[in-house]
């Protein structure tokens, strides 16, 4: 007996909403924290950690994450994206119950925040700590009724399902339509080169692609060392250093948390996130102690140094496909800072299609290109398999 299918729901804003149920779990984790560390109950609780006990608690969550990102890859190539994030979800629920148990970032800040008036010797932040639990379940919720990504049913010789879910979100389920015939083109294409690339992890070094990992890990470390993460973690030892107690303090921070208008490389890139918010989280504690306010000028020395690779190294993706950004990071791909937005491959792919049915030299269906990408395929794995 099989696992149940559910129907599957192609409209972009009820996708939408289930990848915005995904991110509101990465703010409720951290905010929730956040918001409670200042309370009398956490503090009276934990014997007022501060220093690097502090700093522990607060980064023992991305330590995890670390671990996660190492083997998120493996489990992204195998599964897909879909089913890895439903396993995700039951280790988020798994350590929520044990966060509770033992012991969207302004949302869930003021969560935390109408927590800690709650009577109790650790009522307030137990329960700030179980709503994790709400979005989490609502994401798995949703989760059974998304397609799977193309892309990956594509990598795994599904191309029939690829194309059709292509179809079906760009294009209203027309198998004919150029954007549809253009962007499945562009993937396969990919894939094939991925498929004759370098076993193991030469393929993230050689042929330029030390470019686009070394940039995939290094946006992510920036990111922490920015100082992003010390608003985050712990804005409310700040506004403690800006003499703001009590309330106050609890809803200055909240206000200024409220936020303004191929899978193993995904891994390397959320290792780089969570290995620097790992050390980001552990030493602010004692940096407050030690250097106070001199650490801001650690973390805007850190962001201008930050700048200078930006501009070097970085090009620009803006307007541009996933397979079209594989052309800016290759062997001979252009400067970063020559790069302009826009411009992306698949529009004039797109356009060729579109003339070439105009012409009627187009495939006379979408099965003639399944079966000439499957016959390409499987040439692909035989030399593969000789080398």
């Amino acid at each position: 007996m099989g696992l149940p299918t559910f129907p599957k729901i192609y409209n972009v804003y009820f996708l939408a909403c289930i990848v915005t149920m995904g991110g509101m779990l990465f703010g409720f984790d951290i905010s929730s924290m956040s918001a409670i560390i200042g309370t009398d109950q956490y503090r009276d609780y934990f014997d007022n950690p501060s220093g690097v006990a502090q700093g522990a608690i607060g980064s023992a969550l991305a330590a995890g994450s670390v671990a996660g990102s190492i083997i998120a890859g493996p489990i992204l190539d195998k599964f897909g994206r879909r089913d890895s994030l439903m396993l995700a979800c039951f280790w988020w629920l798994l350590g929520t119950a044990v966060q509770v148990a033992l012991d969207a970032s302004s949302m869930a800040y003021f969560v935390g925040y109408g927590c800690s008036f709650i009577l109790g010797e650790t009522a307030s932040f137990r329960t700030a700590w179980g709503i994790q639990f709400v979005p989490c379940i609502f994401f798995m919720i949703g989760l059974p009724f998304l397609p799977r990504s193309p892309r990956w049913l594509a990598k795994v010789d599904r191309v029939d399902e690829a194309i059709h879910v292509l179809a079906n979100i760009q294009a209203d389920g027309n198998l004919e339509d150029p954007y549809v015939n253009a962007e499945y083109e562009e993937i396969i294409t990919i894939l094939t080169a991925e498929r004759l690339a370098p076993r193991g992890w030469r393929k993230f070094i050689n042929n330029g692609m030390w470019k686009r990992t070394l940039a995939g890990f290094s946006v992510q470390a920036w990111q922490q060392l920015s100082g992003a993460n010390v608003m985050t973690y712990y804005v409310v030892y700040i506004f403690y250093m800006a003499n703001l107690q009590g309330n106050v303090n609890l809803i200055s921070s909240g206000v200024h948390l409220i936020p303004g208008d191929t899978c193993m490389g995904y891994g390397i890139a959320a290792i780089g996130n969570w290995l620097f918010n790992f050390a980001i989280g552990l030493f602010i504690p004692p940096a407050f102690l030690n250097i106070r306010w001199k650490l801001f000028i650690v973390f805007g020395v850190l962001c201008l140094g930050g700048a200078i690779q930006f501009y070097f190294t970085y090009p620009e993706t803006c307007g541009k496909t996933i397979e079209g950004i594989e052309v800016l990071f290759s062997k001979d791909g252009p400067h970063a800072w020559k790069t302009k937005k826009g411009h992306s491959r698949l529009e004039h792919e797109v356009e060729a299609v579109a003339n070439m049915q105009a012409k009627g030299e187009a495939r006379a269906s979408i099965s003639e290109v399944v079966e000439k990408e499957k016959q390409g395929l499987a040439g692909t794995k035989s030399q593969t398999e000789t080398v």
